[in-house]
This record gives structure tokens, C-alpha cells and sequence, in this order.
């Protein structure tokens, strides 16, 4: 499915939102509403048609009865109307704080979940206001209000110079005055996070957040390189960024990976990559990114490997014949350890002949090579064998000399 983010979506273009679930169109009305106040990021929705017929509230001569933060349509709007909507927009409304004018000649800021708009915000003129807010590029869509196909006067949050009146939208878009106690048209609106997107229905919905299957696990002794496939997906359609780290070191990053791909970790499996890592325990991680939203899996694993073996990748060849060489092995070998060392001079063909030469190792001597067949070529290779003996002590090689002729 095709998703595209809140944050793009065309100014005046239609959304959807679930109200006790059943979908119902807003209005995409502006992107980083008031950014000043709230920070980058908010797109302000407003409800296409009014919600209700209501009254706003008591209006007196005294000011903090008329701030719209304490009225009856405010109190309704942050209670049961909010309580409309699906939990998980609930939680991403949080408190939009936008500009009020209390009384004459004051400009407040209020923060709320769901509010109303401005007289200033619908871009309709009223003599004596202070600063409400910017009128929003798409006012002119917004000026006219209905509820069930007719147009209705629509509140504001605005309250009148005189303080005696509250500011509405009438059916022409013009600014009108209205009693408190009078009942018009109730018009919720509110920002959510840009990051959200939108479907190809139209309904808004939390950014999905990319997922791995599997999702982590342990996977327990391992004394060579192995490997772990696990498939990445991403419900929004974007490509991700995938990380794979062993004990928090990075080992290979894939970008512009495709939802549902399949992947694997081929370093592990490379004997080579095995052979550096340490016995004991570790841990893999898998990170990926589509840019908005993250995922980790964990999968754990003991190394323990007492068993190695070393040779050469490609047999070392002269022309004539090998029948001489000296080999070295520098290390640590614990006494007890099963240890053995051949070598081979025709080590192109395709059975070479290995001679146990690991006495002559031990003792620094020459190592004279009984075979006198090389049907490919003369051709040195060694070949080192060692295991744990009894006592489970652990050793190393940390390097192999030697020379031929």
C-alpha cells in the first residue's frame, strides 16, 4: 500500500480520521502551525464539516469568564470529542499552544489537544483585535461551514473588542457576533505530528515503524562460522538502511534496501571473520532505519572453539624440485594440546602427499620430504592442526615461518 507523509500532503486536500470509528474528512490547513510556539513538524487539520450545534459559554463583563481556555465548547472539545478519536491519534495530539485574546487588547497564549480557530486564522476582519494568530493560507476554504449539507455560522475562539460577544463565520465567510449562550456550529480542529502518514483511503495513521523477522534470539554454541538469514519489511513502502554490528562494532551496512528483502550475515560465515573472534560469549545486532522510525534484533551466541586449522590458500610453486624446508610455528601450544603439523611438495596436484613433520617442527630441524612425485609441479604447502587437550587450555598462533629448496 501506497502511503504518502502528512507533512506533504497539498494545503486544502482532504484526509481522513476515525471519530468512534467511523472515518471522517479534515482538512490539511497548514504545515508547522505555529512553529514558534510548537516547533517544526505540526500540521493543523481542521474538521470539513462542523461537528455539532453547541453553545461556546457564559460571556460577562468580567474577563476570566470569557477566556476561551474556561468555556463550556473548550471543556467538550479536550473531553468528549477527543474521546471520539483512536486511542493512538489521542496520544499523538498532545497540547497544540496557539494564540488567544482573553480580553481587549491582550494577546495570550493557550495550549490545548482540540480547539477552534480565530477570527484572524478564517482571515475575517473585527475591528479592535489584538494579535490571534496568522490567517491560514487556505482561509477561504475554511470561511464556510456546514453541518448535514447547510451552511451554519461557525464559532471562533475569538472574543470581541468590547468583550461582550464572541467573533463567528458566517454562511458568507464574514465576521459576525454572537451570545455565548447562542448555539452554532461546533468546528474541531488540531495538529498532529507531520511524520504520520496517509493512505491510499485517505486515513491518517502513526508512521510504521520497519520491522525484522526474526526479530532476535539465541542461538547457542558455535565453534565455526555460521550463518543467520532474516528478512527486513517496512509496512510504509520506504527503503531502509540495515547495520550489522557485533558487539556493538559495525560489520556491513546495506542502503537502499527493499521492504521484504531477504538478507543474510555473510561475514559470520566466512571461517577467516569466524576465526578473529574470541571465545565467549557475543552479540549480533541487526539495525535498520527507513529514515523516520527504527528497529533492532539481538541474537546471542557463545563461541567456543578449541579446534583450528591453518594452511596456506594457495600452494607456493617453483619450477625443479622441493626437497628441503624449514617451518616454524610461533605461538603459545598448551602441552597437553592434540597439535600436529604436515607439509606437502606437490601440493597442486590433486592428492598431494602430507608428511607429519611436526617433530622436526618442535626441534627447529630440517624437514626432508620423502615424495618425489609432482605431476602438476613442485608446490610447498604446510598444514596445522591443533586441538584442546584434557585441560581445556586455551592457546595461540600468532605466526608461521619458514623456507624451501
Amino acid at each position: 500500500m501506497a502511503v504518502t507523509r502528512l507533512g506533504e500532503k497539498e494545503l486544502g486536500s482532504l484526509v481522513k480520521l476515525n471519530e468512534n470509528g467511523a472515518p471522517v474528512e479534515f482538512y490539511v490547513a497548514k504545515h508547522d502551525y505555529e512553529s514558534e510556539l510548537n516547533g517544526p513538524g505540526r500540521t493543523l487539520l481542521v474538521r470539513k464539516d462542523c461537528h455539532s450545534m453547541m453553545q461556546w459559554g457564559i460571556v460577562s463583563s468580567y474577563p476570566e469568564n470569557s477566556v476561551y481556555g474556561n468555556s463550556i465548547i473548550s471543556r467538550w472539545l479536550n473531553g468528549n470529542y477527543l474521546a471520539m478519536l483512536d486511542e493512538n491519534i489521542q496520544a499523538a495530539l498532545g497540547a497544540t499552544k496557539f494564540y488567544h485574546l482573553p480580553r481587549a487588547n491582550v494577546s495570550h497564549v493557550l495550549s490545548r489537544s482540540v480547539f477552534l480557530l480565530s477570527a484572524t486564522e478564517l482571515g475575517i476582519e473585527k475591528t479592535g483585535l489584538m494579535y490571534d494568530g496568522t490567517e491560514l493560507p487556505v482561509a477561504d476554504i475554511l470561511k464556510i461551514a456546514e453541518l448535514n449539507g447547510s451552511a451554519v455560522l461557525q464559532w471562533t475562539r475569538t472574543i470581541s473588542a468590547g468583550n461582550d460577544y464572541i467573533s463567528v463565520a458566517n454562511g458568507g465567510g464574514q465576521s459576525a457576533g454572537a451570545d455565548g449562550m447562542s448555539e452554532h456550529g461546533c468546528r474541531p480542529v488540531f495538529t498532529i505530528p507531520a511524520s504520520f502518514v496517509v493512505d491510499d483511503d485517505g486515513m491518517v495513521r502513526e508512521l510504521a515503524a520497519p520491522t525484522i523477522s526474526p526479530d532476535g534470539g539465541v542461538l547457542g554454541i558455535k565453534s565455526e562460522g555460521f550463518g543467520i538469514s532474516y528478512t527486513v519489511s517496512d509496512l510504509d513502502g520506504d527503503t531502509m538502511t540495515v547495520t550489522e554490528k557485533l558487539d556493538g562494532a559495525a560489520k556491513k551496512v546495506w542502503t537502499d534496501v527493499a521492504s521484504g528483502t531477504e538478507l543474510a550475515i555473510e561475514w559470520l560465515e566466512n571461517a577467516n571473520e569466524f576465526r578473529k573472534i574470541l571465545n565467549g560469549e557475543h552479540t549480533i545486532t541487526v539495525e535498520i532505519s527507513d529514515g523516520y522510525a527504527h528497529a533492532t534484533a539481538r541474537f546471542s551466541f557463545v563461541k567456543a572453539a578449541h579446534r583450528a586449522s591453518i594452511t596456506l590458500a594457495e600452494p607456493l610453486a617453483i619450477a625443479g624440485d622441493i626437497t628441503v624446508a624449514v617451518l616454524a610455528v610461533v605461538g603459545n601450544i598448551p602441552e597437553d594440546a592434540i597439535y600436529q603439523v604436515e607439509a606437502t611438495n606437490n601440493g597442486k596436484d590433486p592428492s598431494p602427499v602430507w608428511q607429519d613433520v611436526t617433530a622436526e617442527v618442535q626441534s627447529g630441524g630440517n624437514i626432508v620430504f620423502h615424495n618425489h612425485v609432482a605431476a602438476n609441479g613442485a608446490a610447498f604447502n604446510f598444514r596445522i592442526t591443533v586441538e584442546r587437550g584434557a585441560s581445556n587450555t586455551g592457546g595461540y598462533i600468532s605466526a608461521v615461518t619458514g623456507a624451501f629448496q
